[in-house]
């Protein structure tokens, strides 16, 4: 969801374009004032132990269900706190539900080992972060990173003086680099005190492995210059190809994989012989501490998922105009481990991966209004999927998994008597 700030961006590149800077080395910024540096001005108090799992209970079962606004990106620590995107800002809920901390800036967000969030999104004018941190953006839109301690104090706050449109990914490394990616940012690189380390002409979903290599998985149409010596291209200009790209610590393109077209023709028993390229776009990924990285996207008529071609059919709630979906987990190579296609999914929305190597998806099944939308979790063992919940619902949105396997799953619900009334829900599945 968009909040104030991204809508103001958003309107402000349309009129006017970015024009800012590259950032200076905020270690010496006087924008950040006295409030710069990394501080809790709050005592601190004992983490809470992890969540004991839950045994004897059937997967899939309800384990909880909170209202709330938002949820496009979901996120839970290892004490079983629940993070996730709100209208406006980020929110924290203890396990039973009840509200930590909201904070109201920020489209997307990461956290750390020690419970810590980092949020990232754009902003257009001088504003106050709290706990001091008061930034001028660079350019008439910018993006801003802010890291807040487990009770939602300001720790640190960037502005990086790049594009802030379209801002739509942060990862944080075990060392605590981050990273920021955006449609007109490109991906950029921080140390941990927020001093760029490189950029990125590409974005997509971001995710560093235990190592500090960056994994970038996302889309784009033509071609795509990964380095001087690696360009991708889809099957004409026009073309959209999903790909993953690995960049180990200093920036330099390690492997890359692309998802394209099947050979063509293909013979689609639902639309015929394709004989154009059409779409395959990667909408999400993620990685467990295992290095195991977890990806999932959608294919239009036709693709070749590592070598398997997919097709899917029409379906007569959409006129034909219906997407198939797809899930695969990789190694850290980028060498395929598994995959599996996803058809009728009309979306594919967020992806997760537990410790065990599970995949969790967040996806809509075709139909109409009202269409279902589930949590997929699987562990490729068996074919199929596992359902982890059947909602009556318009969108789904963002997915998460804790240590013990559980789902925290966010979605548009509709009401029953009245289609158009949405109530946006987060719900807690045993896995």
């Amino acid at each position: 969801m968009a909040n104030s700030s991204c809508y103001a961006a958003a309107i402000a590149a349309l009129l006017f374009g970015c024009t800012s800077t590259q950032p200076p080395d905020q270690s010496e910024d006087p924008t950040l004032g006295s409030g710069s540096g990394f501080h809790d001005p709050l005592p601190p108090r004992p983490v809470h132990p992890s969540p004991s799992c839950i045994e004897g209970v059937p997967s899939g079962s309800l384990l909880a269900s909170f209202d709330i606004t938002g949820g496009d990106q979901v996120a839970v620590d290892a004490a079983g706190n629940i993070f996730y995107t709100a209208d406006t800002g980020i929110v924290k809920l203890a396990a039973d539900g009840a509200n930590v901390f909201t904070y109201g800036f920020g489209s997307t967000l990461a956290l750390d080992a020690a419970g810590n969030a980092y949020v990232a999104g754009a902003f257009t004018q001088t504003t106050d972060f709290g706990g001091g941190f008061v930034l001028a953006p660079q350019g008439n839109i910018d993006v801003f990173v802010v890291k807040l301690s487990p009770r939602g104090v300001p720790l640190a706050a960037f502005a990086l003086g790049l594009c802030g449109d379209g801002v739509q990914s942060i990862a944080v490394a075990r060392d605590g680099r981050i990273a920021v990616s955006g449609s007109a940012m490109g991906t950029a690189v921080l140390d941990a005190t927020g001093k760029l380390d490189f950029q990125l002409a590409y974005f997509g979903s971001v995710a560093f492995d235990s190592t500090g290599d960056l994994f970038v998985g996302g889309s784009f149409t033509g071609s795509l210059e990964l380095d001087s010596a690696h360009v991708l291209s889809a099957g004409n200009a026009t073309d959209m190809d999903g790909f993953v790209a690995k960049v180990d610590r200093d920036g330099n393109l390690a492997r890359s994989v692309q998802l394209g077209d099947a050979p063509l023709p293909v013979n689609n028993p639902g639309f015929g012989v394709v004989t154009t390229p059409q779409r395959q776009q990667i909408q999400s990924i993620a990685i467990d501490s295992n290095d195991q990285l977890a990806i999932s996207g959608q294919f239009f008529q036709e693709m070749s998922l590592f070598g398997d071609t997919l097709t899917n059919p029409p379906d007569v709630f959409e006129a034909g105009e219906v997407d198939g979906g797809f899930a695969a987990r990789l190694d850290d190579s980028l060498a395929v481990t598994q995959a599996h296609p996803l058809f009728d999914l009309t979306e594919m929305d967020a992806v997760a991966i537990d410790g065990g190597g599970n995949v969790i998806v967040s996806a809509g099944v075709v139909g109409h209004i009202g269409n279902g939308t589930y949590p997929f979790v699987t562990d490729f063992a068996a074919p199929g999927f596992t359902i982890g919940g059947n909602i009556f619902s318009g969108d789904a949105r963002g997915v998460a998994a804790d240590a013990c396997g559980n789902v925290y799953w966010a979605d548009d619900e509709l009401q029953p008597g009245n289609l158009f009334t949405v109530q946006q829900r987060l719900r807690v599945f045993a896995h």
